[in-house]
């Protein structure tokens, strides 16, 4: 489990510390403070040692922002970098417990390198032009030796692919515990609709939902809170002993089911050994995730941290339970 996060170089983050992390950490802010690009740091930072998933996360990331330019699928390295360059002398640094991942930028050999604290050339982009325009596909992964690949997931805003539900669905099914992971994943749903029978995944990959009474539909039926909330206890369930990222985790959730999702997460976290980074700009999401940390048995289990901008710097201030609920109480604005 992470206990800090130290960032510099990347995005708004020219030298970014959050000290003191918890299991379930909710990280809120106003717009354009860093929310989502902490959750990409700490995606690349926990994906090193698989340099090719690496690679796909690093990319998906520029697709999302849609850092991209023209036909010839240009990707746009100098946004990544705090001041908008890309000059050598200004390499992205991530930090956390004994995890380390620079990424430098390389203008006179046309590439970008990533190097972490175990492996000096752990993967390399090549064909980068000067102004950072990365155009072609030639990356070079170099595994590392004695690490074990870690177990991280992220959730998306626009929520998880409906093919990617279907292979996890697949991958549950063959364990050993798969009735039990079911009725976990059902009990879940039952969040949105208690009259939820049966799940179950067509060939195509869509997943059908049973309501008692009623014949099976396509969960697209059943609004935005039913597909979030699946995408959220699968990809739970497959992040055990590992890491989960989730960016704006209140999409689509209504706020009467919020407090009962928080409290599902974090039981779960605990159970499964996960570590979780949600981020919000919800009032009622934050007040929910409050109640449920007075709901569980430990209330340290998550903590609340608020970015905000002080001059050119983007600093955190972090929030326990007790405090969660003063600052609401007091109508203390923490978004």
């Amino acid at each position: 489990m992470l206990n800090s996060a130290h960032i510099q170089n990347f995005r708004l983050f020219k030298d970014f510390q959050i000290d003191d992390l918890a299991r379930v950490n909710l990280i809120v802010g106003k717009n354009n403070v860093g929310k989502s690009s902490l959750l990409e740091a700490i995606n690349l930072l926990t994906n090193q040692f698989d340099p090719n998933n690496l690679r796909t996360i690093f990319l998906n990331i520029l697709e999302d922002r849609g850092e991209t330019q023209g036909r010839l699928r240009g990707y746009l390295l100098n946004h990544l970098f705090s001041n908008y360059t890309f000059e050598e002398q200004l390499p992205i640094h991530i930090h956390s417990n004994e995890l380390s991942l620079g990424i430098y930028p390389l203008p006179k050999q046309h590439k970008i390198e990533f190097r972490s604290n175990q492996n000096q050339n752990l993967l390399e982009i090549e064909g980068v032009s000067a102004n950072g325009i990365y155009k072609n596909d030639s990356m070079r992964p170099v595994y590392p030796s004695n690490f074990d690949t870690l177990n991280v997931h992220a959730i998306a805003m626009q929520g998880v692919d409906r093919s990617v539900l279907s292979q996890m669905w697949d991958r549950l099914q063959s364990l050993p515990e798969a009735r039990e992971k079911e009725d976990e994943v059902m009990r879940t749903l039952a969040l949105i609709d208690p009259h939820l029978e049966r799940i179950r995944f067509l060939t195509s990959g869509d997943p059908i939902i049973t309501l008692t009474g009623h014949p099976p539909v396509p969960i697209g039926n059943m609004g935005e809170g039913m597909n979030r909330v699946l995408g959220l206890i699968m990809t739970l369930i497959h992040a055990e002993q590992g890491y989960l990222l989730v960016d704006e985790i209140d999409i689509g959730l209504h706020y009467r089911v919020m407090t009962d999702m928080w409290r599902m997460v974090m039981e779960t976290a605990v159970r499964l050994n996960i570590q979780v980074f949600a981020t919000t700009h919800s009032y009622d999401c934050m007040r929910s995730f409050a109640e449920a940390l007075s709901l569980v048995e430990d209330d340290r289990v998550g903590a609340l941290f608020r970015l905000q901008r002080r001059g050119e710097n983007i600093e955190s201030l972090r929030f326990d339970a007790e405090n969660i609920i003063y600052a609401i109480e007091q109508d203390i604005e923490m978004r």
